[in-house]
This record gives structure tokens, C-alpha cells and sequence, in this order.
């Protein structure tokens, strides 16, 4: 597209940003919406990303995608937060609305629908093995016990963490979250348990698409496990689950949907969910986040 003092500029806040492809989808669809917006991604250190969002109006700047690490800390910087986003607490979605900022989150949704339209799985009763408890997997543990999953396990290298997460929860939705060390004992007894495992971990993105998130022997072939990494769109833990006889979920249809859901948020409009599949799928696929 070619820019003019008109266009809108989206922005992408994060560290590090070069696996995303982000700005690929939502480029594409403002151009095939007829929209001027163009989508920009800026790689940020904790103060620059202060700086940054000081910086909306000056830049037109109409909103932001935020990602790891910084849907926590963005908070602090927000005029007003959804309340989801707020009972999340994380926010991946910034809107620019007459100079106040606004914060949403659209994992946790992104997720669900790609749960459900892409695995047909529903988590109503279901019992979930979560691993990593950053933005992503606290946006994907909330959304799923206020749709009814019976009990969600937080797995994390940095046990505090997962008990801090859990506590959340608990307060949210009593009793339905426990919080578990990255230790091997504990997630095989947390797996056998669950019904969905979900990776929400960088571990196995591109390029070090050789690293488990966790050992596979802690999986059973009547399990649904899902990666939050989209970029190999097959990761190495999924090729692993596959072979052990479990049903899996890419990270591609978690990306599809939240980008339609933050599109959405800035726009008014809502691009087609195939075509974006399709350019993000060829694109990790044959580019392998190059």
C-alpha cells in the first residue's frame, strides 16, 4: 500500500518480534478491505516501550498488538481496560480512541474459538494441563474456567508464579485452578488427569523448533494438546503427541482468531478467517519464519 498524511498506522509492541507475522495478516487485510492502515512492528526494551506509549497521537497511531513480554506491564499505561482484559490481567489489544487508551485481550477468546472450530472440543467439564503462565496462558486459563472447565493445572519453571496465577483464579472461580513445579512427577500425575494440554510456552518456536516444553512420555494417546506457537505451525511437541495417538491443536488458529479480534477492535470490520489462514500457513510453511 502506499502511505499519505491519512493513513492510520497499527503498531506492534514486543522483545523479541521476528518470528511474528503479524504485520503479513493485518497489512493484507486492510489492503483487501480498502482500508488506509498499515500495520508497523517495533522491537522495544522496557523503556522504550514507556516512550512508546506516550507517542499515539503524534504518530497517528490508532492501536497496537502487544506480546511477550510486555501484556502486563502495558497496563500501567492504559486510560481504561476491558473488563475481561482487567480480571486477565493482561492486555494484547490497544485501541486509540480520541487520544485515551484503551486496552483489550483477545487470546483468551482466540483460543476458545480455535478450540472449538478447529479441534470441536468443548471446555465445558474439561480439566486442562497448562504450561508457562504468561500472558497467553493466563488470558487461555481464565477464559476457560469462566466456560466452565472443571479444573485448570498451571505448570511453570518458577513455582511462585503459578502459585501467584492459580490464586488468581481461585479468586475468580473458586477451587478450579492448582498450581504445579515444572517437575516430571507432578506433570504426569497433572496429565493423566487432564483431558487438554496446552503448551503456552515460547519453547519450540522457530528456530529452535528441536525444544520440548515438556517430556512427551507425560502425554496418553486420549488427550487433546494444543501449542500456542504458530511458527513451525507443527512444533515439535505436536509431531511428538501425534505419534503418541493424540488429537492436536496448532497455535495458527489462535493467531487467526485473535487478529480478527483485535482487526475488529480498531476497524469496525471483520476480514475472513481462510484467506488469513492460508497466508499465515504458507508463509511458516514454506518460509519457515525466515
Amino acid at each position: 500500500m502506499k502511505a499519505d498524511k491519512d493513513t492510520k498506522i497499527v503498531t506492534l509492541f514486543g522483545n523479541p518480534i521476528g518470528h511474528s507475522i503479524s504485520p503479513l495478516l493485518q497489512n493484507a487485510a486492510f489492503e483487501r478491505m480498502g482500508l488506509n492502515y498499515i500495520y508497523i512492528p517495533f522491537q522495544l526494551t522496557s523503556d522504550q516501550l514507556k516512550r512508546a506509549m506516550g507517542s499515539f497521537d503524534c504518530f497517528r497511531i490508532a492501536g497496537a498488538n502487544v506480546t511477550t513480554p510486555y501484556k502486563t506491564e502495558v497496563m500501567r499505561y492504559l486510560d481504561e481496560i476491558d473488563e475481561s482484559a482487567k480480571m486477565i490481567g493482561a492486555v494484547n489489544v490497544i485501541s486509540n480512541k480520541g487520544g485515551r487508551l484503551h486496552g483489550y485481550n483477545t487470546d483468551g477468546e482466540g483460543f476458545l474459538m480455535s478450540l472449538k472450530e478447529n479441534a470441536g472440543a468443548d471446555p465445558e467439564g474439561a480439566k486442562v494441563l497448562i504450561i508457562g503462565c504468561g500472558g497467553a496462558a493466563r488470558a487461555i486459563a481464565f477464559t476457560l474456567v469462566l466456560r466452565g472447565a472443571s479444573k485448570v493445572y498451571i505448570a511453570n519453571r518458577t513455582y511462585g508464579k503459578a502459585a501467584g496465577l492459580a490464586g488468581e483464579i481461585n479468586r475468580a472461580a473458586k477451587g478450579k485452578a492448582k498450581a504445579l513445579h515444572l517437575d516430571y512427577d507432578e506433570l504426569k500425575e497433572a496429565s493423566r488427569r487432564s483431558d487438554i494440554v496446552v503448551n503456552t510456552t515460547t519453547v519450540g518456536m522457530y528456530p529452535n523448533t528441536q525444544a520440548r516444553p515438556f517430556p512427551p512420555d507425560i502425554l496418553s494417546a486420549n488427550q487433546l494438546v494444543c501449542d500456542a506457537v504458530y511458527n513451525p505451525p507443527v512444533t515439535g511437541i505436536l509431531r511428538d503427541a501425534a505419534d503418541l495417538g493424540c488429537d492436536v491443536l496448532t497455535g495458527l488458529g489462535m493467531l487467526i482468531y485473535q487478529a480478527i479480534g483485535s482487526f475488529k477492535i480498531w476497524t469496525g470490520g471483520e476480514p475472513g478467517y481462510d484467506e488469513l489462514y492460508e497466508i499465515a500457513y504458507k508463509w511458516t510453511t514454506n518460509r519457515k519464519g525466515k
